[in-house]
């Protein structure tokens, strides 16, 4: 099974969910020509094979369908007849939410839909909604230059001075197929069969019901924002030990699930971005995978100790990240995710130049809708993690921790205590990393 076959997996566990949808919306202040912009939108479909794949089942098993060409429509909303600016906005939002929460159907090409909505004469914003099975968090910093770059160039009646694609995404799948196969995949699945044996159920995170009671998913969401000379010192802490920072939050949290047990077998589910060739980079398409990290705990080992065991899980996955999780899945006989806990930290992605525009082009800038992460409703057939613990360092100064929960499961409540309990277990690792972690952990609450 691939990483897409795992996507569609996925997918079907949630037939009326959009948990899927990637979301994305750039405000365009000035006079702004729309046939350009279509055609900016229909250049990059053109370019990455990815915008055009849909998916096809035969005997079973989905399979990746490139259509030669795929005609981009952008729909049009004009919200400019609306006097009070708040309704307006509000308008906006909503139209964001319809989008973003609207299914895909995963046999037609293109899973990508945009909206153009006109807030005033030189006011506008384009909405676009990408299915997660053809792009990834990476796929935008290719996306939006490009967008840039075209609608510039179709301003000035000009071709984009582009290099043709290396590989496309479809190259890419089917390389992860044969490498799968090969010795090499062979010996890394062989790593991840011993390294999960014996793995037991996973620990229930502190449900208020049974877990096998429930098999959906509503949204909960509660974000703390550690402070910036926090995140300094537990960066220097986790420099100090040759671990990063992703690896010192992640022993902080490992101690946080542990509870008051004397030891420990935590396993937690993280993400990497799957783009180890030079070539994937400029390539729209869904390269990252899900990986499995199994760490202990131990009560008498002190947070330094508790580090270097976080540092070695993690660099021991990364070793082993080209294996699709839908393969370790399918080696041990697992039907949903081994995992209630997803941590992620959202990388520093690379940003390409800003295009340069000609006198009076329109200025395009990120969107941020007031109603982000507020799609309360997920369907009816979950079975995956519970909680998200997603760690964005990308602002200035500070981190934001975003605590994704399913709130059938989950009371908001306890997901404060975890997240407070997080950023207490930092500050008394900071302050004394050579003391026993039974000494640093601080109850939820």
């Amino acid at each position: 099974m691939s990483r897409q076959q795992e996507i569609e997996w996925r997918q079907e566990l949630v037939r009326r969910n959009p948990v899927f949808n990637m979301a994305f919306a750039r405000r365009i202040t000035g006079p702004l020509d729309v046939a350009a912009l279509t055609a900016a939108l229909q250049g990059i479909v053109t370019r990455h094979a990815a915008l055009r794949t849909s998916y096809a089942d035969v005997d079973g098993r989905g399979v990746q369908v490139v259509a030669p060409h795929v005609d981009i429509v952008v729909p049009q909303e004009d919200l400019s007849h609306v006097a009070d600016e708040a309704e307006r906005m509000k308008l906006l939002d909503d139209l964001v939410l319809r989008d973003w929460g609207a299914l895909f159907d995963l046999t037609t090409a293109p899973l990508l839909r945009a909206r153009l909505v006109k807030l005033a004469e030189a006011d506008h914003v384009l909405v676009l909604v990408l299915h997660h099975g053809i792009a990834d968090g990476w796929s935008t910093t290719v996306f939006f230059p490009e967008f840039a770059e075209n609608y510039t160039a179709h301003l000035m009646g000009t071709t984009p001075d582009r290099e043709p694609l290396p590989i496309q995404f479809t190259d890419f799948a089917l390389h992860e197929r044969a490498w799968t196969a090969s010795e090499e995949g062979q010996r890394q699945a062989a790593w991840w069969r011993e390294r999960l044996a014996g793995l037991a159920e996973p620990a229930e995170l502190p449900y208020f019901r049974p877990r096998d009671e429930v098999d959906s998913y509503e949204q909960g969401s509660h974000v703390l924002v550690l402070s910036a000379e926090l995140v300094d010192q537990v960066t220097e802490l986790g420099r100090g030990h040759d671990a990063t920072l992703f690896m010192t939050m992640l022993a902080a949290f490992q101690l946080v699930l542990a509870g008051d047990r004397e030891e420990a077998d935590i396993v937690v589910t993280s993400s990497y971005a799957g783009r180890n060739r030079l070539e994937y980079e400029p390539v729209i398409g869904n390269f990252s995978n899900s990986v499995v990290l199994r760490g202990t705990v131990r009560a008498d080992w002190s947070f330094a100790e508790l580090l270097q065991e976080a540092r070695r899980v993690t660099q021991d996955s990364i070793a082993h990240q080209e294996v699709p999780h839908a393969v370790v899945r399918d080696l041990l006989g697992w039907k949903k995710p081994h995992s209630e806990v997803l941590f992620i930290m959202q990388p520093m992605l690379p940003q390409g130049p800003p295009a340069e525009t000609p006198d009076g082009a329109p200025w395009i800038a990120e969107y941020q809708p007031s109603v982000a992460k507020t799609i309360e409703q997920f369907g009816d057939s979950w079975d995956g993690e519970n909680l998200v613990v997603d760690l964005d360092n990308r602002g200035a100064g500070g981190l934001v921790v975003t605590l994704d929960y399913n709130s059938l499961l989950l009371d908001h409540a306890t997901v404060t205590g975890l997240a407070s309990a997080f950023e207490r277990v930092l500050k008394r690792a900071v302050r004394a990393p050579q003391a026993p972690v039974r000494r640093l952990r601080v109850p939820p609450g």
